[in-house]
């Protein structure tokens, strides 16, 4: 990983990804719509929407081949 990647990924928090799901238009999101909104890698943002998945604060589902959708998990 390069330093301006590294420098990059420092600057998006968590907070910052889940706040992009609560303003978006639609529910679910993909790992492709973030990453045109981050300004980090879609690696990058893979690995982290797969971290908050695994923390409980994403719901993740595979839905073909190699697509998986992200949402909200319900209050």
């Amino acid at each position: 990983m390069g330093t301006e990647e590294a420098a990059n990924r420092q600057k998006v928090s968590d907070d910052q990804v889940i706040q992009l799901f609560r303003d978006a238009r639609q529910p679910i999101r993909t790992a492709g719509d973030l990453t045109e909104q981050l300004p980090i890698t879609r690696q990058a943002v893979n690995k982290r929407l797969k971290r908050l998945a695994s923390q409980g604060l994403l719901c993740r589902r595979k839905v073909g081949s190699s697509a998986v959708v992200y949402w909200l998990p319900e209050s």
